[in-house]
Parts: C-alpha cells; structure tokens; sequence
C-alpha cells in the first residue's frame, strides 16, 4: 500500500485467476473506499523453484538462458488508486482482508471443476 498526497495505491501481484478485479473491488467497497482508477496488465513470467522472478515477457528466458524444467505463467498484476489511507490499523485491516480475498478466491478457482 502506497500513500500519495491526493490517494492511495494498492498494488498486488498474483497468479493470474478469474474474479481478481471484481473480488478486491468489493473488499475496497466494504472497507469504505472507492476506486478511482485501476491498471490491470497480465504478465507471462518466469519464476525458479523458489519464487524468485526470472524472466518478464514472451521469451521465457532469464539472462544466461532458460530454466530447465521452470515455464511461463500469467501473473496478474493490479494497481487500484482509491481515497487516501494514513492510519495503520486501517491499512493494516485492508492488507488482511484483501489476502483474505486472494485467498478465497483461489480456492474457488482451483475447486472449479
């Protein structure tokens, strides 16, 4: 979370899964906020074992070459700019229910079928 002088931003990077745009709206709707803009681009990127990012892009390829047995995957990456938050314990709330969110949204996908 990022304080500006006229707002704030949300930032969040993840996998990228249906309902993730709609999903965090609603948990800013509740917490009393509203979006004023959002940036919404999806990412192919390259990550080793451990979650370390290696590659953005279409190549796949991380300085040096590939990682074997490591592909591509679609990362969503979102920006909300929504009414200004300074107080922690707001901004502390907010993180937690939006991981909350994140969370329960990738249990519906992954229990889709």
């Amino acid at each position: 979370m990022l304080k500006g002088p006229e707002g704030s931003a949300v930032e969040i990077v993840t996998d990228d899964m249906p309902f993730l745009v709609d999903s965090v709206t609603m948990a800013l709707n509740r917490h009393g906020l509203a979006v004023h803009r959002l940036f919404h681009p999806m990412m192919p990127v390259l990550r080793d074992g451990a979650g370390v990012l290696r590659s953005l892009g279409e190549g796949g390829e991380a300085a040096g070459g590939a990682v074997p047995g490591i592909g591509l995957q679609r990362e969503s990456l979102m920006h909300f700019e929504v009414d200004r938050q300074t107080d922690p314990a707001v901004l502390a709330r907010l993180a937690s229910d939006i991981a909350g969110v994140l969370a329960d949204v990738r249990a519906a996908v992954e229990d889709w079928k």
